[in-house]
């Protein structure tokens, strides 16, 4: 075995620190973007994907495989116009907050990109390390009425 822990046998402080190394900020932000539906909601009317075109959801899949391949830092810090990825001021657009249990423990800031360069609306979530969980698909651009 020599120095590999066994599978449930690692100690309390081993695990915390494993954990801590992980989610530490150096160490995701050079990981690549990756993708949630957990917190997705269809349900709000504002923000309804029902009559989308085939077309849309295209699109919004070769969004999501583009970025797929962005690391986190790149796709944070650096603002691209056609692809319209930035932070988001809740006092800047229609809502206040995402609407989810414990969101002050779980979303830090909310963010946005668009689907498509000049139409198909943005993907409205957060982030939690390298994850991006989308919230709401904002087809006709009703966050920002």
């Amino acid at each position: 075995m020599g120095d590999r822990i066994k599978k449930g046998k690692a100690k309390a402080k081993d695990r915390k620190y494993i954990k801590e190394s992980y989610n530490s900020e150096k160490d995701y932000r050079s990981e690549h973007l990756t993708f949630s539906l957990k917190y997705l909601d269809l349900n709000d009317s504002d923000f309804c994907v029902n009559d989308c075109h085939t077309k849309y959801f295209i699109a919004l899949l070769a969004r999501i495989g583009e970025l797929s391949r962005y690391i986190v830092c790149e796709f944070k810090e650096n603002y691209k116009k056609a692809l319209r990825n930035h932070e988001i001021k809740w006092e800047d657009v229609t809502r206040d907050c995402f609407g989810i249990p414990n969101e002050v423990q779980i979303v830090d800031k909310p963010w946005q990109f668009g689907v498509s360069a000049n139409e198909n609306g943005r993907v409205i979530g957060f982030f939690i390390d390298n994850v991006f969980y989308v919230r709401w698909l904002d087809y006709n651009h009703n966050l920002y009425d």
